[in-house]
Parts: structure tokens; C-alpha cells; sequence
């Protein structure tokens, strides 16, 4: 993560941030059309491994020095996790306005 990152920010932000990182798990191949579509519908979402906490901390601690100076500028974090067809990791950094 950090290393995609760096090729991304220049400089590390100063600012009190809210990070909203998505977290997109590959869709098992033996997904049913039913399990499928409710999938697209929104209504079904992963309860794997690893938990929310620790994939958001891995996020936290590989942008640390890069996206931002310090994390305890994060004054936000919203995390998600959700089905894919291809695994991916979304993060989006926004400086906090009051």
C-alpha cells in the first residue's frame, strides 16, 4: 500500500484528515446467482477474515510518513468491507473541516 501510495503524494499532508478506506474481498466462485445478486443489491457483505480493525490499522500504519505526517492527525476513519469481482483496497484522505 505505501509503496502505491508514494507513486501518488508528493508530499504528506499536515492537517487533520478523515480516511475512508474500502475493502473489496474477490466474490467466492461458488456464489450462487441468488447469493450473487444480492450482492449487487447491497445486501450482502463479507464476514471473513481479517477483521475490519486490523486491515484498517494495516492501511493506517503503510501511509504513515507518506500520506501523512503522523496518524494521530486522523480525526475520521470510516472502513467497509465489500465483494468484488477483483480484490482491491480504496482509500480516500480528506482534510477535516469543522
Amino acid at each position: 500500500m505505501g509503496y502505491e501510495a508514494k507513486k501518488h503524494i508528493k508530499i504528506p499532508m499536515q492537517q487533520p484528515i478523515v480516511v475512508t478506506a474500502d475493502f473489496y474481498y474477490q466474490m467466492p466462485k461458488d456464489f450462487t446467482k441468488a447469493k450473487r445478486q444480492l450482492v449487487q443489491d447491497g445486501k450482502l457483505r463479507p464476514v471473513v477474515k481479517p477483521d475490519i480493525d486490523n486491515a484498517a490499522k494495516g492501511v493506517m500504519d503503510s501511509l504513515n510518513k507518506i500520506a501523512y505526517l503522523d496518524d494521530n492527525q486522523v480525526v475520521g476513519l470510516i472502513t467497509n468491507k465489500y465483494y468484488a469481482d477483483e480484490p482491491k483496497i480504496v482509500v480516500t484522505i480528506e482534510e477535516w473541516t469543522a
